[in-house]
């Protein structure tokens, strides 16, 4: 069986109940078509009112990126939803696109990531079973992580439903990869 990310397991749902060719005009809109004929603009931004359907158009951009091949892309899809509050949090959102940037395409893990997890693992105290745990990366850590990997790989960020995310954090989200990468 072949392990999926979250984000990959969330973007198959997205398109499951899509009609065969619905949506796909927004691959044909000259503000997409300028976005992905230029190698300099990093910000496609769909912005319309909620429950519009941009997610279903994420989809369709994400799957035209995936077919593409010519580099990386990683994907998030947000959601303000109670049951899985992970699809809000800022750190939760980094750490998504972390996981996908953090092993290439052979499986091998990328050198940033890891210098960071040996960096950790010399820290690691064991409890009294042997065992220990790592708490998961802050937003502070994965975001230079994320950064040094895009330094040296060409890579399309792709996160939906910026405005589900939480109102309190979103502007970390926000200033750290756009003041960092956009």
């Amino acid at each position: 069986m072949d392990f999926q990310y979250p984000s990959a397991l969330h973007h198959r749902h997205e398109g499951e109940a899509y009609l065969p060719g619905s949506g796909a005009w927004i691959l044909q809109q000259s503000e997409f078509v300028a976005w992905w004929s230029s190698p300099t603009s990093p910000l496609l931004w769909l912005h319309r009112f909620p429950s519009c359907g941009k997610t279903k158009l994420v989809h369709i951009v994400v799957q035209k990126l995936l077919g593409e091949d010519r580099q990386l892309i990683d994907y998030f899809y947000c959601a303000r939803n109670p049951a899985e509050p992970q699809h809000s949090r800022p750190a939760k959102v980094v750490a998504g696109l972390l996981r996908q940037l953090a092993v290439t395409r052979n499986g091998i893990l990328r050198e940033p990531v890891a210098k960071a997890c040996q960096s950790r693992l010399q820290t690691v105290e064991l409890d009294r079973s042997g065992i220990s745990s790592l708490s998961p990366l802050t937003l502070a850590e994965s975001v230079p992580l994320v950064l040094a990997i895009l330094e040296n790989e060409p890579s399309v960020l792709v996160i939906d439903a910026v405005d589900e995310c939480d109102l309190l954090r979103r502007h970390e989200l926000l200033s750290d990869l756009r003041g960092n990468y956009g």
